[in-house]
């Protein structure tokens, strides 16, 4: 038996996420970041990599990214539905605020900023 892909799912995805949607069909909501394209370092790049996917139509809807690199971020879920997103790539240092996401509005948000401990710092060559 050989692997195959159920849809094209017209990204390079990093992260997913099975969340809840209203009419109970559920959606993956799926994203990347700079598609780990060499030519976006030190570059202005395209990191609108979001995708989501009803999980019984198989429907690919696209969803505006935030501006910054979602790459390698951390991602939890929330008992409310929402998916919490912190931190992105550290390749291309940049202020990177956290986010969060509900599909059932299928948009991103920015939340407030998440305290870090002193210790910890973000270089280039981290």
């Amino acid at each position: 038996m050989s692997w195959t892909s159920p849809a094209d799912s017209q990204i390079l995805a990093i992260h997913a996420a099975l969340m809840p949607t209203d009419n109970g069909d559920g959606e993956i909501v799926y994203f990347g970041g700079d598609q780990h394209n060499p030519a976006f370092i030190n570059s202005p790049r395209n990191v609108d990599a979001t995708r989501r996917m009803n999980c019984v139509t198989r429907a690919i809807a696209y969803v505006r990214s935030p501006a910054h690199d979602l790459f390698c971020c951390g991602h939890a879920q929330l008992p409310d539905g929402r998916l919490l997103i912190g931190g992105g790539t550290a390749y291309f240092p940049q202020n990177i605020p956290p986010g969060r996401t509900r599909m059932a509005t299928a948009a991103w948000a920015t939340s407030p900023g998440i305290a870090a401990p002193a210790s910890i710092t973000r270089t280039a060559a981290s």
